[in-house]
C-alpha cells in the first residue's frame, strides 16, 4: 500500500477487507488498530486522516494476518473489549462477547429508578459482568463466584484495572452450592452448550470447556443455579441469565416451576440479541 494510503481511515478499510469473513470485520479491524496505535475509539474517529508510523502499520498488518488465519482475537492481544472497557483475558476465561452486553442493558432498564445495592455474578470468568455493573452502579457492591482460581485471578486484575476492586468480592465457589447473602441483582452467563453440539474451531480450541458445556442438553447449570439463587433475592430484585438460542422455552419453564414452588409473584422477561436470537431470560419482582 503506498504511503498516501497509510491514514487511519485507509488502514481500517484495508482491515475490514482482510477480515471480511468474520462476523464483525469493522469492529475487529478497529480494535486491532487501537491495539497497535494506543488510540482510543474516539481517537480513531477524530484522527482518521492521520498517518501511522511504518512500524505501527507493519504491526497492524501482522495482527490482521494472524486473525485471518483463525487465531482468536483475544489470543493475539490478551484483551477483549466489552461494554467499551478493555478486559484482560486468558485461556482460563470465556472470551467476553457482545451478546452478553444484553445483561447489562437489561439491568440498567430494570434498575433505572432505584439502583441495586448488592449484586451477585455466578460464573464470573473475566469478571466483565460484575465489573461493568459496578461501573454503572457506583454505590453497589458485588460478589462474584467461579470454580476456577485462574479465572478469579484474571477477574481480580480486571477489577483493579477498572477501579472497582474495593467493591468486588471474588470467591472460589461451585455454582451448585448456595452463596451466603441476599442480592438485589443476580446475573449469570453460565455454561449452556450441549456436549454434542458442534462448535467453531476458534471457540472449541480456545475457550475453556468448563465455561462452555452445560451437560448433555446444555441446561445442567440452570438446574443447579435455580435450586438456590431465587431464595437469595431481596423483595425488589431481578435475576438475569444468558441462554442459548434454542433454550428460551426450557429455561422459562424452569423459572415458572420455581415460581409456583416458592409462591413468587413477579414477571418473566425474555430478550433477543442483535441477530434476533433468543439470548436472555430473566425474572423480576420490580
Amino acid at each position: 500500500m503506498p504511503i498516501s494510503d497509510s491514514t487511519i481511515k485507509a488502514l481500517l478499510a484495508e482491515g475490514r477487507a482482510i477480515l471480511e469473513h468474520l462476523d464483525n470485520p469493522a469492529l475487529e479491524a478497529r480494535l486491532l488498530l487501537q491495539w497497535v496505535s494506543g488510540f482510543s475509539h474516539g481517537d480513531i474517529i477524530l484522527r482518521e486522516k492521520e498517518h501511522l508510523s511504518s512500524k505501527q502499520i507493519d504491526d497492524y498488518r501482522a495482527l490482521l494476518a494472524q486473525r485471518k488465519s483463525g487465531r482468536p482475537f483475544d489470543a493475539i492481544t490478551g484483551e477483549r473489549e466489552f461494554w467499551s472497557l478493555a478486559f484482560k483475558v486468558s485461556a482460563h476465561v470465556l472470551t467476553p462477547r457482545p451478546d452478553s452486553e444484553l445483561l447489562i442493558e437489561t439491568a440498567l432498564e430494570i434498575f433505572a429508578k432505584t439502583p441495586p445495592e448488592t449484586i451477585l455474578d455466578i460464573g464470573t470468568g473475566s469478571g466483565c459482568l460484575a465489573i461493568c455493573l459496578l461501573k454503572e452502579f457506583p454505590d453497589a457492591i458485588a460478589t462474584a463466584i467461579d470454580l476456577s482460581p485462574e479465572a478469579l485471578a484474571v477477574a481480580r486484575e480486571n477489577a483493579k484495572r477498572h477501579g472497582v476492586a474495593d467493591r468486588l468480592v471474588l470467591i472460589e465457589h461451585d455454582f451448585v452450592c448456595p452463596v451466603a447473602g441476599v442480592f438485589d441483582l443476580v446475573v449469570s452467563n453460565p455454561p449452556y452448550i450441549a456436549e454434542a453440539e458442534a462448535l467453531p474451531d476458534e471457540v472449541k480450541n480456545h475457550d475453556p470447556a468448563l465455561a462452555l458445556f452445560g451437560g448433555a442438553d446444555g441446561l445442567q447449570a440452570y438446574r443447579a443455579i435455580f435450586k438456590w439463587c431465587f431464595a437469595s433475592l431481596t423483595p425488589k430484585a431481578a435475576a438475569l441469565f444468558e441462554i442459548g438460542a434454542t433454550q428460551r422455552r426450557a429455561v422459562t419453564e424452569m423459572i415458572e416451576q420455581m415460581c409456583k414452588q416458592q409462591n413468587f409473584t413477579g414477571k418473566i422477561i425474555s430478550k433477543q440479541d442483535w441477530a434476533g436470537q433468543d439470548r436472555l431470560i430473566g425474572w423480576t419482582s420490580r
